[in-house]
């Protein structure tokens, strides 16, 4: 049976200083993507990297369950964004969940093929080392935003900005390391 060494001294030359949740960068390719880029770099406060779930299939068998990997399934995604005094961020993102149906006439502002637009929308999760180099970049297919949440005003909200966050729907991610990742010897990147 192998041993591992355990102790502190072996942990704190082993550990390289750990991810930093600080450290990330976010783009998101819209219908017009020169609406978002700069101004989301600046103006996002908080996200995630993306979930994805493996489902069961369960398979009785003799009395017993039998645990079978089922279909993937993919997690909404959402970012908060801090609100400027003109509101432009908010104004384009609720501009682009309306053109998939409109709030007042149900209709979708769309002359094209729907998918055809859906397709060109994506998004990119990098998270960064401290170097400011891409360790892992999660790139999200089919990207729309479902929710464009409230922003929350009060009279007792003193030293505070206004933010709100984008529920986004997508079809899945693809995953890749990027040029900041250390190779990984034991299985896949």
């Amino acid at each position: 049976m192998a041993t591992y060494d355990i102790g502190l001294n072996k942990f704190v030359t082993d550990f390289d200083g750990g991810s930093r949740p600080t450290l990330y960068r976010v783009s998101i390719t819209g219908p017009d993507p020169a609406q978002f880029e700069e101004r989301l770099t600046f103006y996002r406060k908080a996200t995630s990297l993306p979930a994805s779930t493996l489902g069961e299939i369960i398979v009785p068998y003799l009395g017993r369950q039998i645990k079978v990997p089922g279909d993937r399934t993919f997690e909404d995604w959402t970012v908060t964004i801090l609100n400027t005094e003109d509101m432009t961020l908010r104004s384009q993102f609720e501009s682009w969940n309306q053109y998939y149906n409109g709030i007042i006439d149900n209709k979708v502002f769309n002359d094209g093929p729907f998918w055809g637009h859906v397709g060109g929308c994506s998004a990119t999760v990098e998270q960064l080392n401290r170097k400011g180099d891409p360790v892992k970049i999660y790139n999200l297919r089919y990207v729309f935003p479902k929710e464009v949440a409230s922003v929350e005003l009060a009279y007792d909200q003193n030293d505070a900005i206004s933010e709100f966050q984008v529920t986004f729907g997508y079809t899945y991610f693809e995953q890749q390391s990027g040029s900041g990742a250390q190779p990984n010897p034991g299985g896949r990147n």
